[in-house]
């Protein structure tokens, strides 16, 4: 037997080969195809439902500086004058 001959009888294992290979691939973009739509999906999908940090509760000034000078991160007179610049500040002008 040739070698030709030898291929033309086990053209049938070729055969087999080349169509599990077909399904192979056509299983692979199958696959990607699937996954592609996920991530679509959790990208688009729930566009309204952005996650946000929660928002953080607005804090008075006068706060912001006793929490500061009770952490030991200014002194006392520092705290006084920031104060009064506060005050002053908050004070409407006169009409």
């Amino acid at each position: 037997m040739s070698f030709q001959t030898g291929l033309l009888a086990g053209g049938s294992d070729v055969r087999a080969f080349a169509l599990l290979f077909i399904f192979l691939a056509v299983a692979l973009v199958a696959a990607l195809v699937v996954l592609g739509f996920i991530v679509i999906y959790r990208a688009y999908g729930r566009a309204g439902k952005v996650r946000r940090p929660p928002a953080r509760p607005i804090e008075p000034p006068e706060l912001v500086l006793a929490r500061r000078f009770a952490a030991g991160e200014i002194d006392e007179d520092e705290y006084r004058r920031r104060l009064d610049a506060l005050k002053v500040r908050a004070t409407p002008p006169p009409n």
